[in-house]
């Protein structure tokens, strides 16, 4: 009997959640963009320094873009430099954009490898990666976006 429970469960979740998936596929949902904007050192107190990230999140959809909360990271040359977490997100009405300010620490010892890095092999080029992960606190699943690139040190070749 209480296999037949756990399976009319597993069925039940399994419904509900590809049924929010289904909807949201037809609901005329897109997928949002976003855009790093700026990176900001910030005074500090303590040896992690703390930086002000600005981004641009735009909604292509019909339906307003509702958020609870967040949490990001900056990528630098593969090395997890900068994360943080935020609740303080605004909504992004439909087929509109917001920009927003969140603020991230770096981490220490990843700083400290890409610094290693990029002295034992000084690059022309770092290659970015900022990720987010936006909580809309409903059935749907997170968002995960991200926006990425290159930045060109001026760096002649050897």
């Amino acid at each position: 009997m209480k296999k037949l429970q756990r399976s009319f469960l597993v069925l039940l979740l399994l419904s509900v959640f590809g049924c929010s998936n289904i909807a949201r596929e037809y609901s005329g949902y897109e997928e949002p963009r976003l855009q790093l904007s700026s990176v900001q050192m910030l005074p500090s107190d303590n040896f992690a320094a703390r930086f002000k990230i600005g981004l641009r999140l735009e909604n292509p959809s019909s339906k307003a873009l509702s958020i609870i909360g967040a949490s990001y990271k900056l990528n630098l040359q593969g090395f997890e430099v900068i994360t943080g977490v935020s609740k303080d997100i605004p909504e992004v009405p439909a087929y509109e954009s917001r920009e927003f300010e969140v603020i991230a620490q770096a981490s220490l010892l990843q700083s400290f490898k890409l610094l290693r890095e990029l002295m034992d092999k000084p690059p022309q080029n770092i290659d970015y990666k900022f990720a987010i992960k936006l909580d809309s606190g409903g059935l749907w699943p997170s968002l995960r976006l991200q926006d990425g690139g290159k930045i060109d040190l001026g760096v002649a070749a050897p």
